[in-house]
């Protein structure tokens, strides 16, 4: 690769990481919150639940037990515990790896095209790695547009002077 590929390359890549870290932050702080007021709503229902089954008259008994299986059932459905925890690891772990991609960002321009390269392959490899597990998940198109806007537009106007600019594309 020339030099002015493999700036692209890292570019590119530092980018994507900062945009695929941001998109699952936002949707672990998303998930979070459903989770939250689906405890608060299930909570409220085994409470009415009670209520109802302390008055013991038939049809309420019925309907009380009703609400009580559908409280239960709820979290065990959507399970969004394990959403949040893997959405929060992938994002911190993006988070660390952008990390290293500015470090090779800012001293690509020293190291010898070969070693630029490799470094590139390693961190691209790496940024898989985290990144596969997640593939098969549903993507919320409209959290990721939002947060890939957010991503593109830091990058293109939050670099001071101290940050080389992007490559020309």
């Amino acid at each position: 690769m020339s030099n002015e590929s493999i700036r692209t390359a890292i570019w590119n890549e530092m980018v994507d990481a900062d945009r695929l870290a941001r998109y699952y932050g936002a949707l672990a702080g998303r998930k979070a919150n459903v989770e939250w007021w689906m405890a608060i709503l299930t909570t409220l229902f085994a409470l009415i639940s009670f209520a109802l089954a302390s008055q013991g008259v038939g049809g309420w008994v019925i309907l009380s037990t009703g609400l009580t299986v559908l409280t239960s059932a709820v979290p065990l459905v959507f399970r969004l515990s394990g959403t949040v925890l893997t959405a929060t690891y992938t994002q911190k772990a993006l988070a660390d790896i952008t990390v290293e991609w500015k470090g090779l960002w800012r001293r690509q321009h020293e190291l010898p095209a070969e070693a630029a390269e490799e470094e590139w392959r390693t961190l691209a490899r790496r940024t898989n790695e985290i990144t596969a597990p997640r593939s098969s998940d549903k993507v919320d198109e409209r959290l990721r547009d939002t947060t890939e806007k957010e991503a593109y537009d830091y990058w293109r106007t939050a670099a001071d002077s101290s940050h080389p600019v992007a490559p020309a594309t």
